[in-house]
């Protein structure tokens, strides 16, 4: 009898973590995706508001080239294009951007983020400072394998914290677990 209430409330215990488990890594992995979109999205735009000095006043000194480099080494790909659709600077691995995705940033005044393969795409329109028209816009493609690999760790862990839990024996009132004879 012992032995039955016991398995029971194991059986509860496993569920309830199952029950709980579940939507937790729901919810982190959607937040982790969210913030992952988000720091590409700051990445393009901070990219664009550079970008803007210059193709429209063609100063800016070499911070375009720094900021296009630090992306690179990070595995980002890089485009920046002027309105006109010509490539004025970005890394040799150009992003793949759909069709007409690149005039849709261009009519619009913030960032467009679109799935592509094993990347994500923002496109950032290159708004200027004084007028507030688009001169351009920064494509920047990230690759996804990092936050694929923390959301894999995530459910990984919380599997082997219910496997645990789930195969854990029981153990009725004076029984000694496995190797304790005493």
């Amino acid at each position: 009898m012992a032995r039955r209430i016991a398995a029971t409330v194991v059986a509860l215990i496993a569920l309830l973590l199952g029950v709980v488990a579940v939507p937790l890594g729901l919810i982190t992995a959607a937040h982790d995706s969210r913030a992952f979109d988000a720091d590409a999205v700051s990445s393009a735009t901070s990219l664009a508001t550079v970008a803007e000095e210059h193709i429209a006043d063609h100063t800016g000194g070499p911070a375009l080239g720094i900021d296009i480099s630090r992306l690179r080494q990070g595995g980002d790909r890089v485009a920046v294009y002027d309105k006109s659709g010509r490539w004025f600077a970005g890394t040799p691995a150009r992003p793949a951007a759909p069709a007409g995705a690149a005039d849709r940033a261009l009519a619009r005044l913030t960032p467009a983020t679109y799935p592509a393969d094993d990347r994500v795409l923002v496109l950032a329109p290159v708004v200027l400072d004084e007028t507030g028209s688009t001169v351009g816009v920064v494509a920047l493609s990230r690759p996804t394998a990092p936050l694929d690999h923390r959301i894999a760790v995530l459910w990984l862990s919380l599997a082997a914290v219910q496997l645990q839990h789930h195969g854990r024996p029981a153990r009725g009132p004076g029984r000694r677990p496995p190797g304790h004879d005493g």
